[in-house]
């Protein structure tokens, strides 16, 4: 089994973390290095933390497919550990019908993406549905404008691979990015 370490995927993404937005790439890079100033270093700020934002939602596609491929593996080994114990044990689950409700369940909730169908006739999903656009844009973009706090929306919107709930990150993520290029630029002035 190859080490996390080993995937140039996991590499690249301490290096992008490590250059964080707000406390390295402004302030270091673009206002000290480059000597950016105003609109110049708005703009460069925003494209950078969009390209950044967009590279934390390639990454997380290929860790959840990498994790998909990892736990089908483990299941596979688990049926065949589950055969060796005994094929009488194993007729009998079938014969009632548990394996199949199992299988079913794992591909359902751990396999397969995520099914709005099977959840549509429940009434909570609907209203959260119906209500997301609502409250939830502006919800994400609130998130999306704090540090730190914006991986919580992130996730969300990647697990249900709600692409309108990720651009309101996007802009949130833009905001936050401006306030901290204020906030940076006033600092440089003061000393």
């Amino acid at each position: 089994m190859k080490k996390w370490r080993n995937y140039w995927q996991v590499r690249l993404s301490l290096f992008v973390g490590a250059l964080n937005m707000e406390i390295v790439v402004i302030p270091l890079i673009l206002k000290s290095w480059w000597g950016l100033e105003n609109w110049n270093l708005k703009i460069v700020a925003c494209v950078w933390s969009t390209l950044e934002i967009l590279y934390w939602y390639w990454f997380a596609g290929w860790l959840k497919k990498e994790l998909k491929i990892r736990k089908a593996k483990t299941i596979k080994v688990a049926v065949g550990e589950a055969q060796s114990i005994g094929q009488d044990a194993i007729e009998e689950l079938k014969e009632a019908g548990i394996l199949s409700r199992c299988e079913d369940w794992i591909k359902q909730y751990v396999i397969e993406p995520f099914n709005q169908e099977n959840y549509s006739n429940k009434k909570l999903f609907v209203f959260l549905v119906g209500s997301g656009y609502v409250v939830g844009l502006p919800l994400l973009v609130f998130l999306g404008a704090l540090p730190i706090l914006w991986i919580v929306g992130f996730v969300f919107c990647r697990f249900l691979n709600w692409k309108t709930g990720f651009a309101a990150i996007v802009v949130g993520n833009l905001i936050k990015n401006l306030l901290f290029v204020e906030g940076w630029d006033f600092m440089w002035r003061l000393f």
